[in-house]
């Protein structure tokens, strides 16, 4: 037993018994607090989002550190609403959103063939899964196993709360395919960088490796590629699903991956552009560049 890593353990669950007993909105401005006192840190990561900010949105220096010190806001109160999740149940969780494009997911999810649920670090990601269990869709999350086995294990039991099951992404593409053939949603987070196994494309005008995940089991499965993001809307969210990606074929594999890659990156571009704040910019998306 690594002690670090039980203390750590146990300070979250020390804090998620504070976010419990706090007002919800006294315990989301408590987040926003510490988001500004994070922001104030030095440390390389806040540098390089600094940097790839000003280069990929063409940012001044004020208006990269603005957005950057609102998502360092977003992302602290994201948390504190994920250390709430055992207050949530079915109506106190669709109390909080408004669904735009519900029907979509219900006639691709009628269809039989499985949906690919396409979305990114951006906005509140964890609360998705809350949504989707509270709608009672039968929803699979990709999930990376986190070096800390205990903050692993209650990070994934608290998911589970939501009525989401987990997928380790060392076993994801045997896993993948078998839950989508059998009419299940798969939630794919393609936001990150892709790794060896990815394809080289542009991601925000800047060339980098990007995960043929979703595409892929789009290919083997013939299941929809379905966008969907939760916008934060002050202490509310918005959840918009958007029509399927048209998924092309080619005769050269290379060019398919590429053309839907493609289609992949511009829809979180899209979103990432109208609400830059919401973006996990913390991520090394462009180690290789």
């Amino acid at each position: 037993m690594r002690v670090g890593d039980y203390l750590l353990y146990l300070f979250l669950r020390f804090f998620s018994v504070v976010c419990v007993l706090l007002p919800r909105r006294v315990a989301l401005c408590l987040g926003r607090l510490l988001g500004r006192l994070f922001y104030m840190i030095p440390n390389s990561r806040k540098d390089m989002a600094l940097r790839n900010i000003r280069r990929t949105l063409s940012a001044d220096v004020d208006e990269a550190q603005f957005i950057l010190k609102r998502m360092y806001e977003n992302l602290t109160m994201d948390i504190v609403e994920f250390l709430r999740f055992p207050l949530l149940n079915r109506d106190k969780i669709l109390s909080l959103v408004d669904i735009k494009g519900k029907s979509i997911m219900d006639r691709e999810l009628a269809r039989g063939k499985g949906v690919v649920l396409l979305t990114a670090h951006f906005g509140n990601w964890e609360f998705l899964g809350a949504i989707l269990g509270a709608l009672s869709y039968p929803a699979y999350a990709i999930v990376r196993e986190q070096g800390n086995i205990y903050v692993d294990r209650m990070v994934n039991r608290y998911r589970q709360m939501m009525g989401v099951e987990i997928v380790y992404k060392k076993e994801v593409m045997k896993e993948m395919i078998t839950l989508l053939r059998k009419g299940k949603m798969v939630i794919f987070l393609s936001d990150q960088h892709g790794g060896d196994t990815g394809i080289v494309l542009p991601f925000l005008g800047i060339e980098t490796s990007c995960f043929k995940g979703p595409v892929a089991a789009s290919l083997l499965t013939g299941s929809p590629i379905v966008p969907l993001f939760v916008v934060r809307k002050g202490f509310r969210y918005e959840l918009v699903v958007e029509e399927p990606i048209s998924v092309e074929e080619f005769e050269d594999r290379e060019r398919t991956y590429a053309v839907n890659v493609a289609k992949v990156n511009g829809i979180i571009e899209k979103y990432i552009r109208m609400e830059p704040d919401h973006w996990f910019w913390l991520h090394n998306r462009w180690k290789d560049a």
